[in-house]
């Protein structure tokens, strides 16, 4: 098992603002899938982990399916998990 801390790169330094995380996650998180390499991601609000889901999907799903992928949050009942 590995496990990765990513901080996406500066890119205006006078003001420290950084690259998007979200952008950066999609692009790292989508090759790791495009590799068959199991991954979890982790994201801040149940919003931010339905919009990488979504970008994720749409970047495999012809290679493997967009079922394949499925986002998570805490709080589901037993039922629905």
């Amino acid at each position: 098992k590995h496990f990765v801390f990513y901080n996406p790169p500066i890119v205006n330094k006078p003001l420290n603002i950084r690259r998007s995380a979200t952008l950066e996650v999609r692009k790292i998180a989508g090759e790791l899938l495009k590799n068959k390499i199991q991954t979890i991601v982790f994201a801040r609000s149940r919003v931010r982990v339905e919009i990488i889901l979504t970008y994720l999907q749409e970047l495999v799903k012809h290679k493997l399916g967009p079922k394949s992928i499925m986002g998570y949050r805490g709080g589901y009942l037993p039922t629905e998990r």
